[in-house]
């Protein structure tokens, strides 16, 4: 039988689902591994499950057959994403995304230590690996890139910005503010997908040099994504958003979704068209300007009455 395990956040546990013949899941005993479970991912053998601590930032060792926590490491810095290289030294490595930092750790499991660490930029987030271990992709949020980092060296070997090339200040780098997160690989085809959660969209790279490809539409905040075969699945973190709110958050009641798209089929340059569009459609919608002083201009060198800005700072 097959098994599907769930990060439960701040929920503190690995939600656990049998996988019927027809499909349908099952829930089965959770685990309950605290410290808001993120990133996992299954040991080679497939006995065990290492699962990202955000909040604990650290990286458990959850014994599938027990459900039991056996092996914590601690002092990882917002520990997040996380990849398996089994490849890698003796026992193979575990490389995590550090949110809210800017690097991925890198963890020996031989030794059950970590041994080093690649510099990425702020806010690294999803990470994917190679088939043959030979290099890892990292999304970082903070600056709108992709990494390409090999992992003998343990360098960064390719970068590229995410946004459209078209939409670009006056220098010609694109604007900021695509948020790539989740990626996935398809290397045979050279292809990675990286999902662009502020854009609602999936971008399109060449593995090798991470040269832009084109974009797929998709819904609200994609998160992840995931591909089998042609067909490419992507989760909507804010999906249909979240409808009238008196009791609550609206991060709380929002409804995700999930976008599925025939790569086989689709028609590229008019996607990434569209996405394009999509993305210019603010601006050209609301062209808003201002002729008189206004605290935030509207274009560079604009007038604003603010003189001074004072940071008060609690020690």
């Amino acid at each position: 039988a097959s098994r599907l395990y769930v990060a439960g956040g701040d929920t503190g546990r690995v939600e656990v689902f049998d996988v019927g013949a027809d499909g349908l899941l099952e829930a089965s005993t959770p685990f309950d591994v605290g410290g808001f479970p993120a990133g996992m991912v299954l040991s080679e053998d497939g006995s065990s499950l290492y699962v990202a601590q955000f909040k604990a930032r650290a990286l458990a060792e959850v014994d599938l057959a027990s459900g039991a926590v056996v092996n914590t490491l601690t002092g990882l810095q917002g520990a997040y994403a996380v990849a398996l290289l089994p490849n890698r030294g003796t026992a193979g490595e575990i490389w995590i995304t550090a949110f809210n930092d800017d690097r991925v750790e890198i963890v020996d499991l031989a030794s059950w230590t970590a041994v080093d660490f690649v510099d990425t930029g702020i806010n690294p987030l999803g990470i994917v690996a190679a088939p043959d271990g030979a290099h890892v992709y990292v999304t970082v949020a903070g600056l709108d890139k992709i990494l390409k980092i090999d992992t003998a060296s343990r360098e960064v070997v390719a970068e590229q910005l995410v946004g459209e090339t078209s939409i670009a200040d006056s220098e010609g780098t694109p604007l900021p503010a695509s948020s790539p997160s989740g990626l996935t690989l398809d290397a045979a085809a050279n292809r990675l997908y990286v999902a662009r959660g502020a854009d609602n969209a999936v971008g399109i790279f060449e593995a090798d040099s991470l040269a832009p490809v084109g974009a797929v539409p998709v819904a609200w905040y994609p998160t992840a994504v995931a591909l089998q075969g042609s067909t490419l699945v992507v989760t909507n973190g804010k999906g249909v958003g979240s409808g009238p709110n008196t009791l609550t958050t609206g991060k709380e009641l929002m409804t995700g979704t999930a976008s599925i798209v025939d790569l086989a089929a689709a028609d590229l340059p008019a996607l990434t068209a569209q996405v394009e569009a999509n993305v210019r459609r603010p601006t050209e919608i609301w062209q808003w300007s201002c002729d008189h002083s206004f605290p935030v201009p509207a274009a560079d060198g604009g007038q604003t009455p603010i003189e001074h800005v004072v940071l008060i700072v609690r020690e």
